[in-house]
């Protein structure tokens, strides 16, 4: 699964700064873009790709240092957020499996049940065909 980081940027200074935003899951850097901030808001989008990631709930955030002499006013660390990640929904037969598990299992319960009663039944005939 990807998540798509959208990442606003208000660079109140007097000239377009260049500038990495990084986009964070926890403190490590999950996707960086080198970008031009022209003068007032602009966005930045960065994807992260969660291969490898363990589904759980993780803070995420972003980060903009400047590459030139610009001024930065604090860190540059945008306000974490959480993120909560899940398990990826089964595909193909495994949804069809787990979506009617319990249909399923009932009618292999059956089919057993079933399977005993002929068997038990084919028994008793022999049984009696075998004592006249």
């Amino acid at each position: 699964m990807k998540v798509t980081f959208t990442i606003v940027i208000d660079n109140t200074g007097s000239i377009p700064q260049l500038a990495t935003v990084n986009a964070l899951v926890g403190n490590v850097t999950v996707q960086f873009q080198n970008v031009t901030l022209p003068l007032g808001p602009s966005t930045t989008k960065l994807t992260w790709d969660t291969s490898g990631y363990a589904p759980g709930t993780y803070t995420v955030g972003a980060k903009v240092i400047p590459v030139s002499s610009g001024k930065n006013n604090g860190d540059g660390v945008l306000t974490p957020a959480t993120f909560t990640l899940t398990a990826a929904a089964p595909t193909g037969i495994l949804a069809i499996l787990s979506e009617n598990l319990s249909i399923i299992l009932i009618a292999v319960i059956i089919a057993v049940v079933a399977v005993v009663a002929i068997f038990q039944i084919i028994r008793q005939k022999r049984r009696a065909s075998s004592t006249l």
